[in-house]
């Protein structure tokens, strides 16, 4: 039990360490790139619960929307795309969660 929870301590101790550092010590594009990788983990995550339920699930192309949006918004901020596509990307995501939770089957 000890063990578990020390492991459990050091690595989240390095968790928020790597954070701290994505957040203010970092150049944005490593903050943005943590942001991406964070996303990808929970969206991964989250669609693996989702089949465990028996429901069906668009879970390479969630993911792959969810990881356009931190890049998009990377983007964005360094001015190489314009603002609509960045809020493109949110509707599309937001649409094809609200399908993914309304499909009935």
């Amino acid at each position: 039990m000890m063990k578990s929870f020390m492991s459990r301590f050091i690595s989240s101790l390095l968790f928020v360490g790597l954070v701290v550092f994505a957040v203010f010590i970092a150049p944005n594009w490593v903050f943005s790139t943590v942001a991406m990788i964070l996303t990808v983990l929970a969206l991964y995550e989250f669609h693996s619960m989702v089949e465990k339920k028996d429901l069906f699930v668009f879970r390479y192309f969630g993911i792959i929307l969810g990881a356009l949006v931190p890049i998009a918004v990377h983007l964005r901020m360094g001015g190489f795309i314009p603002d609509i596509e960045a809020m493109l990307i949110v509707i599309i995501c937001l649409f094809t969660v609200m399908v993914q939770l309304t499909r009935r089957d």
